[in-house]
């Protein structure tokens, strides 16, 4: 199962748990460990992503074209 299916599936839970009949106490255990469950997960999600992208905006910067840059800009590649 990856992330997004997970927190999917965490997100369906918390719908659910309150509707079962479980007691007050049990109730919000269950609902503050899936939402913190659920907030990790997206958390390493958002981090994922962030990584990925700022990957690509470095990738994206070549010197295919040296000669429009400035003697700074290439010093600094």
């Amino acid at each position: 199962m990856n992330k997004h299916a997970a927190n999917l599936t965490l997100a369906i839970l918390i719908i659910i748990i309150p509707l079962l009949g479980f007691p007050g106490t049990w109730k919000s255990f269950f609902v503050i460990i899936l939402a913190l469950a659920s907030g990790i997960i997206s958390f390493r999600l958002y981090r994922q992503d962030l990584t990925k992208n700022l990957k690509l905006k470095n990738e994206s910067k070549s010197t295919t074209y040296v000669d429009n840059l400035n003697e700074k800009d290439f010093i600094n590649h």
